[in-house]
């Protein structure tokens, strides 16, 4: 049976959904601006290189440097631009109608949207600097796919100018499914921290919800469902602590395309 709480939660969910897709598309945007400029560089050493050893040496630094920089600020702008556009969908939550008939008393509509989205910016930029590691992996992962292209080019006695054209090849190709699913990852990742701390400032005192719609979720999420806890505590997903979904400390099984985000009621509103 679906309860009125059931119902709340679902339709939420299946609204911010609709979000979602929009703003993934447009991270791609970004995702496919970092990936074009590895594309054009990595082209542009091969060309000008005439040895796999020299190639890969100037790659290596390329990836270590300049592209990890391209990365982060992809990853920067996706945060900021859907942090933003989340944290105004909350807040239009938060201070409607609908939910302030019955929330009015816990629910403070003083904090300008502005200043919510002002205060997101600051804790994006500390959430580059802690999300290093998603940056290294991503031009590890691509540098290592280049290596594999030259070690195999070798053994199969083609050109440094054959190899070139096999690794254009495949950068052109591969990366579209792995760029969509950092998208998709990321925005989600953001939507929900955006939720959180805009929920902190307009209702601390209700509690956030697990909101999995989807029937095709993983089992762990699924199990999650409905779970209701106070903000300032962490919700326990395929035993992980996470604070949000997307919550970048849990896993990649817990995060990655994760589609799952939150709803928020009154603590005593929790089933026993």
């Amino acid at each position: 049976m679906i309860t009125k709480r059931d119902d709340r939660r679902y339709r939420f969910a299946l609204a911010m959904a609709s979000h979602r897709t929009l703003w993934a598309r447009i991270a791609f945007k970004q995702v496919a601006k970092a990936h074009t400029f590895d594309h054009k560089y990595v082209t542009q050493i091969m060309r000008a290189t005439d040895s796999p050893e020299t190639a890969l040496e100037h790659i290596k630094t390329y990836f270590e440097g300049q592209s990890r920089v391209y990365w982060a600020n992809a990853l920067r702008i996706v945060w900021k631009e859907t942090g933003k556009a989340a944290i105004a969908a909350t807040h239009d939550l938060l201070t409607g109608g609908d939910f302030l008939r019955d929330y009015s008393a816990i629910t403070n509509q003083d904090p300008a949207v502005e200043r919510v989205q002002a205060a997101w910016d600051l804790f994006v930029e500390n959430k580059i600097t802690s999300r290093a590691n998603k940056v290294v992996e991503v031009t590890d992962t691509a540098y290592a796919q280049i290596q594999d292209v030259m070690a195999q080019g070798g053994k199969d006695g083609l050109t440094h100018h054959e190899i070139g054209q096999q690794i254009e090849s495949i950068m052109g190709e591969t990366w579209k499914a792995p760029g969509e699913t950092i998208s998709r990852t990321e925005v989600n990742s953001a939507m929900n921290a955006a939720m959180l701390e805009d929920a902190r400032v307009m209702a601390p005192n209700l509690n956030k919800v697990w909101a999995c719609a989807f029937l095709n979720s993983r089992q762990d999420h699924m199990d999650a469902d409905g779970q209701s806890v106070p903000q300032s505590e962490p919700f326990i997903v395929g035993g992980e602590a996470m604070m949000e979904p997307g919550d970048d400390s849990a896993s990649a099984d817990q995060i990655v395309n994760c589609a799952c985000t939150m709803f928020f009621e009154r603590p005593e509103e929790a089933p026993d």
